[in-house]
Formats: structure tokens, C-alpha cells, sequence
């Protein structure tokens, strides 16, 4: 979002699915070619291709550590849309409340207070079940249809219009 403005500027709402693993430090892309933006690389070397590997970080690549609650509250002062958060939790979280409170729900109070205009947990629709997991993160072809849809009634019954900065 810092580095692409005129791109954040042209979209009416944000959406994110964040995982526990979205909470702690940042990480950072070891090299370029293991970056999304190199898709090809990727799936080359993730079906068994040989490749090189990365070798030391280039520092360009490096995320510096911050606080990604301010850093967001910062954005959010800026930014007049609609910002939905979806916490997305792994199989052990779900299956556990108590572990799930402690990874990721603590954050929801947080966000909206940074000024998400919504931010809840995937794991308290009803339409969630412990059968979504094909591991303990990766969802059934099933249960993607389940978390578009779970999204996709959010969205729906989330106003668009963000009260002046006045207000």
C-alpha cells in the first residue's frame, strides 16, 4: 500500500485475511525470486525442479520491524474507506477457543480501535466446521466456497460510506 498510493487510492474498500502468523514479527522475501511477484520461479521450484537457492538477503528486500497496529492507524487516518479484516484461524486454533483468544481474537478490539471498520473472526459463523482444513491451515475446495461466502455476506452488510473526518 505505501508503495503503490495511486492504486490504494482507486479502491472503494480494503480486505484482509489475516492468520496468527500475520501477528508477529514481519518476515521478509529472501530473494526475488521467491516473491509472488515471480510466480513462475516458484511454482517451478515448488514441484520439485532444481533451483538455486537464495543465498543471504539482499537488504533492499528487508522489512524493518514496527508496530503494525500504529502503522495501520496511521494509514487508516488517511485512508476514508472501509477497511474489513477477516481473522482467519489454523485448524488447532479453531478446534480451541482458549488458543484462539490468546493468537488471534485479542486482535479484533485492537483493529477496530486503529479504525478497521470491521474486524471478526472466520471461526464464529456458524457455517464453519473443523472439516474446512485439508491440514492445519490449507482449506478444502469446500471450504473456500464457505470463506467467499462468509466474506461475501460481510461485505454485503458493511456500509461503504465512512463518516467525515469531522464527524
Amino acid at each position: 500500500m505505501q508503495a503503490h498510493p495511486d492504486i490504494v487510492k482507486q479502491v472503494d474498500q480494503l480486505v484482509f485475511v489475516l492468520n496468527s502468523g500475520d501477528f508477529g514479527e514481519a518476515s521478509s522475501w529472501r530473494c526475488e525470486y521467491t516473491h509472488p511477484s515471480m510466480a513462475t520461479y516458484y511454482l517451478i521450484k515448488r514441484y520439485g525442479f532444481p533451483t538455486e537457492d537464495c543465498g543471504v538477503m539482499p537488504p533492499a528486500l528487508k522489512v524493518p520491524s514496527g508496530n503494525a497496529l500504529a502503522q495501520l492507524r496511521t494509514f487508516l487516518r488517511d485512508f476514508h474507506k472501509p477497511v474489513i479484516v477477516f481473522i482467519y484461524p489454523d485448524k488447532a486454533e479453531f478446534l480451541s477457543p482458549e488458543r484462539r483468544h490468546l493468537t488471534l481474537d485479542r486482535y479484533i478490539e485492537p483493529l477496530q480501535q486503529a479504525g478497521v471498520r470491521r474486524a471478526l473472526s472466520i471461526a464464529q459463523d456458524k457455517r464453519w466446521r473443523a472439516a474446512a482444513y485439508k491440514d492445519v491451515i490449507q482449506l478444502t475446495v469446500e471450504a473456500t466456497q464457505v470463506l467467499a461466502a462468509i466474506m461475501q455476506t460481510v461485505m454485503a452488510t458493511t456500509p461503504t460510506l465512512s463518516p467525515s473526518p469531522q464527524q
